[in-house]
């Protein structure tokens, strides 16, 4: 505004002077003012649009910074959880090469002096044997087969075995002088034996005579000829050409022998003897009822035992595959001194325990020797009373040996742990070897309840020093 009014002075001075002209120099000046106010008014509409444009490309940066912030924190996730999984298969690719099958399944090789070596049992043969070479030096190994001074095996007694005798003369002309002709006198005999086997089929052919009677009594009476003939044998399945001998072998090598139906149609057509095996497995499902009150029968044999041995491992059935179900099931079994008895069940619920064990232990207290499945325990929960569960030591020992392996900082510890286990396996072996089966527990000898109270005084000391262990920080 003062500006604008200094213009107008100037330019009513001019005027009044008359001096002004359009491009004067008085004008000059407010041209330079009004270019300077478009070029900035031009600049700052400039800055304002690279501002915006600056914001947007960095809310977009924040936006891929935020994008790139949450892939790169699941990556780092996915990173953890693919080395737990490593270090998960490596420690167990480690127990799989450290864990043959045999009896150096589970022993932890001794550190340092302070383990002492196993005693070496002599076996046959060995007692006598003397150290090869000076003191220091190794012994060489064992040879394999028998060893000098071992004890021989004693001949087989094949008494129960048939003999059929044969004789054997010389040959023809061969017991006489070839310079008189006179014949040879016998002078006792030789007799050798050789166990021979014999197997061959033969078709039993059952002739029954019919009789009729020959007089005219009943014809006189009114009635029928009488006839008289033998009963039919009876036969395993009504219509079956097969009699009981081959069944038998069919039971004994296929389900007890664990021999493939192929094999077993393959060896007796070789014997000569065709069995098709679609006629054999066509009457399985009749011998199935027929075993049915053979397996009633052991269970209730098996009431009488006073500890039972249960567990159960996958068993695949093919017959549920063909049908569209799952082919995975559970092979349960019951094992007593005596008595052995299975149970498949495509569940391994306590439901499918209870089919198997729920029978057990009504007449009085058993103990169920078990590992530390979960439906073990809801079993003796639902039936109270019946059953008192033994955890088996052998899943704990291994719980440890795994544990040492996996971790070499608790190897110390878990060595201590596996030598108190294995003096209560040392304790028990020593009450074995005096137990009396035929009387309880508390009708054993003298010679038993030493060890028995040494067992008892090892495993409450390893539960207070477990329980020690636990409440220690």
């Amino acid at each position: 505004m003062q500006l604008a009014a200094q213009g107008e002075t100037a330019r009513s001075g001019s005027s009044a002077n008359g001096v002004g002209a359009a491009g004067g120099p008085e004008r000059q000046p407010r041209f330079e003012l009004r270019r300077a106010a478009n070029y900035w008014r031009s600049q700052h509409a400039r800055a304002k649009e690279r501002i915006e444009k600056l914001k947007a490309e960095s809310k977009a940066h924040k936006a891929a910074l935020r994008e790139q912030g949450r892939e790169l924190r699941e990556l780092r996730e996915r990173y953890l959880q693919l080395e737990c999984d490593y270090a998960g298969l490596q420690q167990r690719n480690a127990d799989l090469l450290k864990s043959p099958f045999g009896k150096r399944s589970e022993k932890l090789k001794p550190k340092g002096g302070n383990h002492e070596p196993p005693p070496k049992t002599e076996g046959p043969g060995e007692a006598g044997r003397k150290p090869a070479g000076e003191a220091g030096k190794e012994q060489e190994p064992r040879k394999r087969g028998g060893q000098r001074g071992g004890t021989a095996n004693t001949r087989v007694d094949r008494s129960e075995l048939t003999v059929r005798e044969e004789i054997h003369e010389p040959e023809e002309g061969s017991c006489e002088c070839p310079e008189c002709g006179k014949p040879y006198s016998r002078n006792g005999e030789e007799i050798s034996e050789r166990i021979e086997i014999e197997v061959r089929g033969h078709t039993r052919r059952i002739r029954r005579p019919r009789y009729r009677a020959s007089c005219q009594c009943a014809q006189r009476q009114g009635q029928p000829v009488p006839q008289a003939i033998a009963p039919l044998p009876p036969a395993l399945f009504r219509g079956s050409s097969y009699g009981l001998s081959v069944w038998v072998t069919f039971v004994v090598q296929v389900y007890w022998q664990q021999r493939p139906v192929r094999a077993f149609e393959r060896e007796w057509q070789d014997c000569g003897v065709r069995l098709p095996a679609g006629t054999l497995l066509g009457h399985v499902h009749h011998l199935l009822t027929w075993f049915e009150p053979l397996v009633t029968a052991i269970g209730v044999y098996q009431q009488q035992a006073l500890v039972v041995h249960g567990d159960e491992t996958s068993w695949v059935v093919h017959v549920r595959a063909e049908r569209g179900e799952n082919a995975r099931c559970w092979l349960w079994v019951c094992w007593t001194q005596t008595a052995v008895r299975f149970l498949v069940d495509p569940s391994r619920s306590a439901a499918a325990a209870a089919k198997l064990f729920g029978g057990l232990g009504q007449a009085r207290k058993m103990v169920l020797v078990c590992d530390r499945y979960s439906a073990y325990v809801k079993l003796a929960r639902e039936h109270a009373g019946q059953f008192e569960l033994a955890i088996c030591w052998v899943h704990s020992r291994r719980d440890f040996v795994s544990l040492g392996r996996s971790r070499p900082d608790l190897q110390a510890w878990v060595e201590r742990i596996v030598e108190r286990i294995a003096k209560l396996y040392r304790l028990n072996r020593e009450r074995l070897a005096v137990w009396d089966r035929e009387r309880a527990l508390e009708g054993q000898s003298e010679e038993f309840g030493r060890p028995q109270k040494q067992l008892q005084a090892g495993s409450d000391a390893l539960f207070q020093f477990a329980g020690w262990e636990r409440c220690s920080p």
